[in-house]
């Protein structure tokens, strides 16, 4: 059985995550799983399957809120491609300890033993990522290299973790290429602690058993074929506790409200600024009497002088540090630097609130249904009386008021003094959030070379990124970034970029000069120009609109004219419209062109990207002149 490893992701708060099957061989790293196979040979097999996987997992909930969890795994390698599928992983911290382990490399054919691996030969390294001060992560792997095929492998192994705020979700998948001859989940629990679990409709209800206050789930699947590629409604068992416990705070997980408690009961009293720091805060803000324009000037000054560390020691994964704290160190996590920049608002009078978020572009959904820890991340929530204001304490660029892709457009937990109330971020789907306009001129060089001059104003989405790389990259790495996302075959000689936050909305003016390489050709009757020399980057453009424009004035070097009449061209259908006006007067050619982007919430990834194809097509064109 493969879990989520119990760690703090992104920012130190727990996370338990869904996988996916096609990201799932991306995030080994990232995973507890410990492999076990069947006795019996590879009988009826097909070509693409890799492992034949028996799997038995039995956890046992105990009074005092740890749990046992048991892995009995039988696993016959078919091959040298599923030698991945045997790797075993275990995390081990203050709060789980592997408690027993034994391997064994079997021949299939004679049943011999080659190989017997105990505890202590497994291997140990350090689980501290960038950015991590403190952390007691250590993973515990091994990895076999059998000398034959088939060979088997039999894992049994128990681990012990003195918490039930994550219990383990049942994935009877593991790998593509894998058979599942027979998997079990098990999963007692005293009667007072309460259980619930969440199983895909692919699944039948599992055998119940009660005895002496205790009761007993048990599920079981046999001949799952092996997968070559992803597929919907993978069986799967989502478990977690009615009442739990970490290190000795308590709370009841059975609704969103009841979660947001015991959220609240860990952030109780790390809030408290020293006099001196709430001195600070008047001094920045009580000349000002917007409210945007005190978390403003707050945020900034977060931005400016505190940076982020992750910290990932014990109950640290989720109980934010104490704002005196941060203030001391000048450093914090996600949980940390969002306790003080709240403490800050609130001594300016401004409330606001804690809120829990799964982060990452690509993250799942949460479950709505099924209140547990699903988060990732912490961000902070500021309720005024005519918008709400979301921050993300983490970044230096960032204005307030824009999270980023990270966290935009999900269900997030706002922790409250009442409990956990379920609110949604910002999708950012107007067409400012992905806003460009290029203004570009060219001089024809000979060889079809340019000298270029250009200006860029760069709104949202693409102007946080331009922000971002510009603040944490050598000038020579930026340089590369601008030559690659401006237009082909251009060498910058010089540019300056300015950032401004206008409306709570990313800008960047930048402003470029440098020579472009082949940009026309040139035969002896006729110059072909590009219709469209920026590379546009369309595919950043995944929320509802977006907006491009580009002037393009073009001094030419000789007498020309057009060789097929200019094209005024117009493309429109309900997602985009696309306006091409082409001008050549005298020795000046000018190109206009305007797209609008309109894309509804329910379109498709393969939709967008015909569009997309589309629109470079229309995009993708020259013009040709005849030489006088």
């Amino acid at each position: 059985m493969f879990h989520l490893l119990k760690i703090p992701l992104h920012c130190g708060v727990f996370s338990n995550l869904f996988i996916s099957m096609k990201l799932f061989l991306s995030l080994l790293a990232s995973m507890v799983y410990c492999p076990l196979l069947l006795a019996s040979g590879p009988i009826g097999v097909l070509p693409e399957t890799y492992s034949i996987l028996e799997e038995n997992i039995k956890v046992t909930l105990e009074e005092d809120f740890g749990y046992v969890e048991e892995v009995d795994q039988s696993l016959l390698l078919l091959s040298s491609s599923a030698l991945d599928h045997a790797q075993f992983e275990c995390l081990i911290n203050s709060f789980t300890k592997l408690l027993d382990f034994e391997a064994k490399i079997i021949n299939p054919l004679s049943g011999k033993t080659l190989q017997t691996i105990k505890r202590k030969q497994l291997k140990e390294k350090n689980l501290v990522s960038d950015g991590t001060l403190y952390g007691d992560n250590k993973l515990l792997f091994f990895l076999p290299t059998p000398q034959q095929y088939p060979i088997k492998i039999e894992y049994r192994w128990k681990r012990h973790v003195s918490g039930n705020f994550h219990l383990p979700r049942w994935h009877p998948y593991h790998y593509f290429n894998q058979l599942i001859k027979k998997a079990t989940f098990e999963i007692a629990y005293p009667e007072e602690i309460g259980l619930r679990y969440k199983s895909n409709v692919s699944l039948l209800p599992p055998t119940e058993i009660q005895k002496e206050g205790k009761v007993s789930l048990f599920w079981e699947l046999s001949d799952l074929p092996s997968l070559t590629e992803s597929a919907d409604d993978l069986p799967e068992v989502a478990t977690a506790p009615v009442h739990f416990s970490m290190q000795g705070y308590r709370g009841n997980m059975q609704t969103w409200e009841d979660f947001g408690k015991w959220m609240h009961l860990l952030n109780h009293g790390k809030g408290d600024l020293s006099e001196g720091s709430k001195a600070l805060v008047h001094t920045l803000v009580d000349s000002l009497m917007d409210p945007y324009e005190k978390i403003d000037r707050l945020y900034k000054y977060l931005q400016k002088n505190y940076r982020y560390v992750s910290i990932q020691l014990g109950l640290g994964g989720w109980m934010p540090e104490n704002a005196n704290s941060v203030v001391q160190s000048k450093f914090g996590d996600c949980k940390g630097l969002t306790m003080l920049l709240k403490a800050m608002l609130q001594e300016a009078g401004i409330p606001s609130d804690y809120t829990l978020v799964r982060s990452g572009s690509e993250a799942k959904p949460i479950d709505l249904d099924f209140p547990s820890n699903q988060f990732n991340h912490a961000i902070l929530r500021v309720p005024l009386e005519e918008e709400t204001i979301w921050i993300e304490c983490t970044s230096t660029t960032l204005p307030a008021g824009f999270l980023g892709k990270s966290t935009m457009d999900r269900h997030v937990l706002v922790v409250t003094e009442n409990g956990g109330v379920i609110d949604r971020t910002p999708s950012y789907s107007q067409s400012n959030y992905h806003r460009i306009n290029h203004n570009l001129h060219l001089e024809l060089l000979p060889q079809g070379n340019a000298h270029l001059h250009g200006t860029k104003v760069i709104e949202g989405f693409p102007a946080s990124t331009f922000t971002h790389l510009h603040k944490n990259t050598s000038e020579k790495e930026f340089t590369t970034f601008l030559n690659s996302h401006t237009g082909g075959g251009l060498v910058i000689q010089e540019f300056s970029m300015a950032t401004e936050n206008e409306g709570k909305v990313p800008l960047v003016n930048l402003k470029y000069q440098g020579d472009v390489q082949r940009f026309y050709q040139s035969t002896s009757k006729r110059v072909l120009i590009p219709l469209s020399w920026t590379t546009w980057d369309l595919e950043e453009i995944t929320t509802g609109a977006g907006e491009l424009k580009e002037m393009l004035i073009i001094q030419l070097n000789q007498d020309l004219e057009w060789d097929i009449s200019p094209p005024q061209l117009s493309y429109s259908c309900e997602y985009y419209s696309l306006d091409i006006l082409a001008d050549l007067k005298d020795d000046r050619l000018t190109i206009e062109k305007k797209l609008d982007i309109h894309f509804p919430e329910d379109i498709t990834a393969d939709k967008r990207n015909s569009v997309f194809r589309e629109i470079k097509k229309a995009l993708n064109q020259q013009l040709s002149f005849i030489k006088n």
